[in-house]
């Protein structure tokens, strides 16, 4: 039994890899299971590989051992000693395979571009399509980039790819989703997706698609919502996964963007580069003067109208002075070759039968000039408000001009919080005496806060007539008592006109008097037997008022 009790386990030691895949640069992690008593190896650095962590888990013989392979082959770390008390033993020879990222050869990206020579504002398709001879579920941990995408002198609208959704799968590019085509042919698999871009400055760039992801070695079933960021592209593969690091780069043709010319370019250049049309309709068409009307100016026939956000100024202008309109659009429509923008107008005198023409510019292509195109006419009815036929319209009623500062915020936040900053600005004037009156009205109540913290018995009786107050239409008698406890620091269960009686030294006679005859009286109506007459008492209200008039601590001086 001796024996049995002073006897040392055996020491063993096991070490294996946590990560199933390891890469050249990326710290992997060693798993050492030995007896809880061990002490913490010493594992030196080696050409090829640094040992960067040794780590004990806390109350257990588990050491993590972060190593961070520099070269790629076969790393071999040699035995090392683990010691338990006067116990020692060698770790086995590890060898493990370090892999670096290799070319994806067995994936293409391809990019098209429906034009290379350009000019600014013209519009250009990028399709994007990505090939491969091996299931994209074996596809993790996805980065995709497109540079173009990221330079600030385009414009990125993705197109929808128009397809069912079982067909649809979405994908991070440049770190956002992005909804791709997923069809299998008979080649292998492959996605593609597009983007419209539009240039805004001239130059040269270059267009290259960038991939890397991890490859795993089994794929995993799909997703039920492959459009979604539950799929395989965003997840990251297990540490138990085998998988390996694949990387790929396309360069695709060069995107030229030229200027646009300056002679023949005028204030109502709209941004439409191509070909285009304009078509207005008005609803209602017969109105009174000063009510609202509907307009609505429809650009069809365009290669890619999303870009436009609004008309120039200068077409909206041409509906002349007998007509007020809204300069931003209350409503915009699109479709693939087609912007709709819907203003507010309101005729300003009666007797008009005509809504003028709009007109505007775009960049014709074929002919390199500027071409202005126009609505037609619109025959209206506008008649007498009553006897009103000639409208004013309100400063409330003025259509927002595109400004700098607050009005022009106006535009995408709450109206009303700047129209206060708005009148806050205009009449600075009148706050300035504000901190004196704020003073003035906070000053009474500053001095009763410092006197309640200076004063307890202040304190006290000002916290007593606050309750009596709040509770006396609730319940007279409990509200009374209560008052005395608070007041003179009793207890509200135990409060008698003897335990009151030293406090009221201070008070007439008569008023003594009344408050033992209330006490009488209450005790009356308790204790007495039944149908004795009740004896008529003050009431509490007039009681306590009397009392703050002759026992209530004198308030701090001015």
């Amino acid at each position: 039994m001796l024996f049995t009790g002073t006897a040392v386990a055996e020491l063993t030691v096991k070490l294996e890899p946590v990560e199933a895949s390891r890469f050249m640069y990326e710290p992997f992690t060693l798993l050492l299971e030995t007896n809880p008593e061990a002490e913490t190896p010493v594992v030196p650095s080696a050409p090829g590989y640094s040992v960067t962590t040794i780590m004990k888990e806390p109350d257990s013989g588990t050491f993590r051992i972060e190593i961070v392979p520099e070269e790629s082959g076969i790393l071999t770390l040699p035995p090392f000693a683990v010691t338990a008390g006067e116990e020692t033993v060698q770790t086995p020879l590890l060898r493990l395979p370090i892999i670096s990222p290799r070319v994806a050869d067995e994936m293409t990206v391809l990019l098209e571009l429906s034009d290379t020579n350009l000019v600014v504002d013209q519009s250009v398709e990028m399709n994007v399509t990505w090939k491969s001879s091996v299931p994209f579920t074996r596809c993790q941990e996805l980065l995709f980039g497109l540079p173009l995408l990221r330079n600030p002198a385009w414009e990125v609208y993705p197109l929808d790819p128009a397809v069912p959704e079982k067909n649809r799968i979405g994908l991070p590019v440049n770190a956002q989703r992005m909804i791709a085509h997923n069809a299998q042919t008979e080649a292998g698999y492959e996605l593609n997706f597009a983007y419209r871009l539009v240039p805004r400055q001239e130059g040269v760039f270059p267009t290259e698609a960038r991939l890397s992801c991890a490859l795993t070695e089994v794929h995993r079933a799909s997703s039920q919502y492959p459009s979604y960021f539950d799929n395989h592209f965003f997840n990251v593969p297990d540490k138990r996964d085998r998988f390996e690091r694949i990387y790929l780069k396309t360069v695709g043709p060069k995107l030229t963007v030229q200027p646009l010319p300056e002679e023949g370019r005028t204030i109502r250049y709209s941004g439409i580069v191509g070909t285009g049309s304009a078509v207005a309709n008005i609803r209602p068409a017969d109105t009174v003067v000063g009510q609202p009307m509907l307009l609505t100016v429809s650009l069809t026939h365009l290669a890619f109208g999303s870009h436009i956000q609004n008309l120039p100024e200068a077409t909206l202008d041409g509906l002349g002075p007998e007509f007020q309109i809204t300069r931003d659009p209350m409503h915009i429509q699109s479709t693939a070759t087609t912007r709709a923008f819907t203003y507010i107008i309101r005729p300003l005198r009666s007797g008009l039968t005509t809504l003028p023409a709009l007109a505007l510019d775009l960049f014709d292509l074929e002919t390199q000039t500027y071409r202005t195109i126009r609505t037609a006419p619109l025959a209206i009815t506008v008649e007498p408000d009553g006897e009103k036929t000639i409208y004013t319209p309100s400063k409330k009623t003025e259509p927002l001009i595109p400004l700098t500062g607050i009005r022009n915020n106006r535009k995408e936040s709450e109206p009303a919080m700047y129209a206060i900053l708005e009148f806050l600005t205009d009449h600075t004037a009148i706050f300035w005496p504000l901190p004196v009156f704020l003073w003035l009205i906070l000053r009474p109540w500053l001095q009763r806060r410092d006197h309640c913290r200076t004063d307890p018995a202040y304190a006290r009786a000002i916290r007593a007539l606050r309750h009596f107050q709040r509770n006396v239409n609730h319940d007279e008698e409990a509200a009374w008592k209560t008052y005395l406890a608070d007041r003179f620091d009793l207890t509200a269960e135990a409060v008698t006109f003897e335990a009151v009686k030293p406090h009221l030294q201070n008070v007439s006679p008569e008023l003594a008097l009344t408050v033992r005859d209330r006490f009488i009286g209450e005790d009356t109506t308790h204790y007495a037997p039944p149908g004795t007459p009740a004896q008529r008492i003050a009431a509490a209200r007039k009681l306590v008022n009397k009392l703050e008039k002759y026992t209530h601590p004198n308030k701090a001086e001015s």
